[in-house]
């Protein structure tokens, strides 16, 4: 089984499309063991392919952090920037046999507007994050990823 990386973001909103730009970062990686998504917005339809992997990571723009941050996802059901948030998809993934871990990998932004580029906060930020999730043993720890993650260098 493999990782599920699921960037999020509109590519045309500035830094909302860092989590597609962190995909893109790792596709030239060719990392083996997880399988990488971009999407612009989450929707419930992507609850059906989580069964199929062990884990799952959602990559997304998070005006209210400071540094990239890697941690387990929160279940408390935060709405965060979009209408269809990670947990709501997580939930229905379980209800589909989904009994994989579930992680957030959130990137600080400048700002989303329409029609402008990533900032070079945003890209220097997507760097960090491809490099976090190269590094990451998948599947094998309870270890706070967040702070250590298992097999980073």
């Amino acid at each position: 089984m493999s990782t599920l990386v699921v960037g999020v973001g509109n590519t045309l909103r500035g830094d909302d499309g860092v989590g597609p730009f962190v995909i893109d970062l790792l596709r030239t990686a060719r990392p083996p063991g997880l399988e990488l998504r971009s999407v612009q917005a989450l929707l419930p339809e992507l609850a059906a392919e989580l069964p199929a992997h062990h884990a799952v990571v959602f990559v997304d723009a998070d005006l209210r952090t400071s540094e990239v941050r890697l941690r387990p996802l929160a279940m408390e059901g935060r709405e965060g920037l979009h209408r269809f948030a990670p947990e709501r998809v997580v939930v229905l993934a379980r209800r589909l046999g989904f009994r994989g871990e579930a992680w957030t990998c959130s990137l600080p932004v400048q700002t989303m507007d329409p029609g402008t580029r990533l900032s070079r906060e945003a890209v220097l930020a997507a760097g960090r994050a491809a490099a976090v999730l190269l590094g990451v043993r998948w599947g094998g720890t309870e270890d706070d990823l967040s702070r250590t993650p298992a097999g980073a260098g």
